[in-house]
């Protein structure tokens, strides 16, 4: 089995890709000691 779904169009996938990417910077952005202390707006 793998991860990439391969029937799906380029279109598709980077949308999938782009909501995986907001939702690791959003994570990291909120839980990360680093980005607590400093709060860099996130663009």
């Amino acid at each position: 089995m793998s991860f990439i779904p391969y029937d799906l169009n380029d279109d598709e996938l980077k949308k999938i890709q782009r909501e995986g990417l907001k939702w690791t910077v959003g994570h990291a952005y909120n839980n990360s000691p680093f980005y607590t202390t400093r709060r860099y707006p996130v663009a």
